[in-house]
């Protein structure tokens, strides 16, 4: 990540956003740098953070993911989820973050595409949610993947 990326950091303030009928009127984006720097001053205390990643191959860019999480300690997030991992059951051993648990849903008989991944802090309880996967005929149409946190 040796440029400036882009992070849509628009954030749901409570449970009313999602349920009450508002549009955003405006989006937050920061660069590589602004970002660092706001996880640096945010507090991790009250907050279940998470970070969704379209990584076309993780693969390939997992050093550089890892690096730049590792650049934000002491914060770290909460959830890290991937979209388009393109990964198989040889290529996931190879992708694991220190400190999390992983699930995956790998993606199906194609050239390339598809796939996720989701990371769980290891101190956050979670348990997967095939009941909510969409119907096994309808799953070459599009990936999905659930997972419920444990609140104590």
């Amino acid at each position: 990540m040796s440029h400036p990326q882009l992070a849509d950091l628009s954030l749901i303030d409570s449970l009313t956003d999602v349920f009450e009928p508002r549009l955003l009127t405006s989006s937050n984006y920061f660069s590589t740098d602004e970002f660092s720097s706001l996880c640096q001053n945010h507090s991790q205390d009250n907050y279940l953070s998470i970070l969704n990643v379209n990584s076309r191959s993780l693969i390939k860019h997992f050093t550089e993911y890892e690096s730049y999480f590792k650049s934000l300690h002491p914060y770290e997030f909460d959830i890290l989820s991937f979209t388009e991992t393109w990964l198989d059951e040889n290529l996931q051993p190879l992708v694991q973050f220190e400190n999390y648990r992983a699930i995956f849903k790998h993606k199906l008989n194609r050239k390339e595409g598809g796939g996720i991944a989701i990371y769980v802090k290891e101190n956050i309880s979670f348990i997967e949610r095939p009941d909510l996967s969409i119907p096994v005929n309808q799953q070459h149409l599009y990936d999905c993947l659930f997972i419920e946190i444990i609140v104590p």
